[in-house]
């Protein structure tokens, strides 16, 4: 809760803290009364008083507004944090939670960590995406759904596709700019964001039922993969023919992303991988970037890197997230962050910006997690501690995800500021 003190009220209770002057800086009242405030002096709420000609107000540089810095003595002492010119409670100002600015969201603001907060209840859900200013998923309820929620506190969600739709397939969902895509029982079906009538358009037919695993698009053309069966590509208007092959059939393909330039994917199998083709096609040759015995299955790109889950099912080698160049690592990707073997845990999903890299665990009790794309020196930040999800979704300024309700199929969308 905002505990914040404007100067104006200030004043009413300590005298003048933002004003008039202080027993400190009163006025002579002698002949030349005019007391040089200069530049660094002035408050920015308050630039000059104009009282006579020659009655300028000396307001001290001790007094000046310096936005995130403690104050404390003084008549004007502020037990917290000045935030533009107000003085905030750092630890429950959900608008300046921790630091000045830090908006937590939505969520409340509790000593100083913002807290996750549910968006919308959600019946049987299953993959999530977020193309501003709404957020999208599939319900696995009445026989399957796509829904829209406008992002926000108090939104309700309607449906935009009940149709066509297999909500079975985690990971079948994607968006672009203007339309929503996702793996349907008739195949590859897609819906603007705007609306379709309740009814899709099919633009990847005979896809079979169940068979994708994830789903990427950009603004010309959709790619997902089947496991076993291969990476494919297609133009969002639709294939006239089969979708472009970018990758052979099995070990069966999974995670699957793209950037301006290439399509990447994880390859799951005796001898996993991650492996690159470039938009429009590599002759069903793919480039293989590193092959690592680990990999399951989900990825994220940020800016010359690709992030990737890892999982040691029979214990002593890597469980957690490793980072490997979009150019190639060899068969030695970095260790981005290990969980140790006593935490039983495992990553599940996994996003990532320009700044950090967000993934969260495979337990009921795990948290979400995130870390500097610079490394994850020390331990991890803990954004959500019982995040019991998937399928992250990143906006400029909050984390979102899928939270799954254990004791039955239902769930909600939840929400927390970034770090």
């Amino acid at each position: 809760m905002r505990v914040a003190r404007p100067c104006l009220l200030g004043a009413v209770l300590i005298g003048s803290a933002c004003g008039g002057p202080t027993a400190q800086q009163a006025v002579d009242a002698g002949a030349d009364t005019t007391v040089d405030a200069g530049t660094a002096d002035v408050l920015p709420e308050r630039t000059s008083i104009d009282a006579a000609a020659d009655t300028t107000v000396d307001v001290g540089a001790a007094d000046a507004v310096n936005d995130g810095t403690p104050i404390d003595g003084g008549d004007d002492a502020c037990s917290g944090m000045l935030c533009t010119g107000v003085c905030v409670d750092t630890q429950t100002d959900a608008t300046n939670c921790g630091r000045c600015g830090h908006d937590c969201c939505g969520g409340q603001c509790s000593a100083g960590v913002c807290q996750p907060v549910s968006l919308s209840g959600v019946v049987e859900p299953y993959s999530l995406a977020l193309q501003t200013p709404n957020l999208f998923w599939v319900s696995e309820a009445s026989g399957g759904q796509v829904f829209r929620l406008p992002i926000g506190i108090g939104q309700t969600s309607s449906p935009l596709a009940t149709t066509g739709v297999n909500a079975s397939v985690p990971g079948g969902l994607a968006v672009n700019a203007d339309s929503v895509f996702w793996l349907g029982s008739a195949g590859i079906s897609s819906c603007l964001q705007t609306g379709c009538g309740g009814s899709p358009t099919v633009i990847a037919p005979g896809v079979p039922t169940g068979s994708g695993v994830s789903i990427a698009a950009d603004a010309n053309n959709v790619y997902f993969v089947e496991s076993p069966g291969g990476v494919f590509q297609c133009p969002v208007t639709g294939c006239t023919g089969p979708p472009t092959s970018l990758a052979p059939g099995p070990p069966g393909p999974t995670g699957v992303a793209v950037d301006d330039a290439n399509v990447y994917w994880v390859v799951v199998g005796t001898s996993s991988a991650l492996e690159a083709c470039t938009i429009g096609g590599c002759s069903a040759s793919p480039v293989t970037l590193t092959t690592f015995p680990y990999l399951n299955g989900q990825i994220a790109l940020a800016g010359a890197s690709i992030f990737a889950s890892a999982f040691d099912f029979e214990g002593g080698g890597v469980t957690g997230v490793i980072e490997c160049a979009k150019t190639g690592c060899g068969n030695a990707p970095s260790v981005f962050y290990q969980y140790t073997s006593a935490s039983g845990d495992f990553p599940t999903d996994i996003a990532a910006d320009s700044t950090n890299v967000y993934w969260g665990g495979g337990n009921q009790t795990s948290p979400l997690l995130s870390c500097p794309v610079s490394g994850c020196v020390g331990a991890p930040t803990v954004l959500a501690p019982n995040w019991n999800g998937g399928s992250i979704a990143l906006d400029s300024s909050c984390v979102y995800w899928m939270a799954y309700d254990p004791n039955d199929d239902n769930g909600a969308v939840m929400r927390v500021a970034k770090p």
